[in-house]
C-alpha cells in the first residue's frame, strides 16, 4: 500500500502534471508566432483588402448625399480583419496606408467627416 502513495505522490509531482515545473524564466515559448505573410492570412480569412477599401471609397461618395457613414456589416468585419492583418496589436501603425484601423474607428464614432480624407491619403500612399 505503501509503494502505491509514493506512486500517486510521484505522478502527482511529475512534470507532466505539473505545468509550473516545465516553465522557463522566459515567456517566449507562450506567446510565439507561426511566420506567415500578410496574403496568407488574407487568404486563409478569405478578405481582399484591397478590394475591401475599394469598396469602402465607392460607399463614402454616398456619406454626403446620405447624412451618415454606415456601412453593411460584412465590410465592417473585412474591415475588422484588415486591421488585424496590416495593422496588429502592439505596433505601431505610423505610415501605415491605408491606415484601417483610423477608418474603423470613425466609422464606429460615425464620424463621416474623417474617414474622407483617409481614403483620400490612402490614393497618395507609398508603402
Amino acid at each position: 500500500m505503501a509503494s502505491l502513495g509514493k506512486l500517486c505522490a510521484l505522478l502527482l509531482f511529475s512534470p507532466m502534471f505539473s505545468p509550473m515545473a516545465l516553465a522557463t524564466g522566459s515567456s517566449d515559448t507562450v506567446n510565439e508566432r507561426f511566420a506567415v505573410t500578410r496574403a496568407e492570412m488574407e487568404a486563409h480569412w478569405r478578405v481582399d483588402c484591397d478590394a475591401s477599401w475599394r469598396s469602402l471609397r465607392e460607399i463614402a461618395n454616398t456619406f454626403g448625399r446620405v447624412g451618415n457613414c454606415k456601412i453593411p456589416p460584412d465590410l465592417v468585419r473585412q474591415l475588422q480583419l484588415c486591421e488585424f492583418i496590416h495593422q496588429p496589436p502592439g505596433r505601431s501603425s505610423t505610415g501605415k496606408c491605408p491606415d484601417y484601423h483610423a477608418a474603423k474607428h470613425a466609422l464606429t464614432r460615425e464620424d463621416c467627416d474623417s474617414v474622407i480624407p483617409l481614403l483620400q491619403s490612402a490614393l497618395e500612399c507609398r508603402e
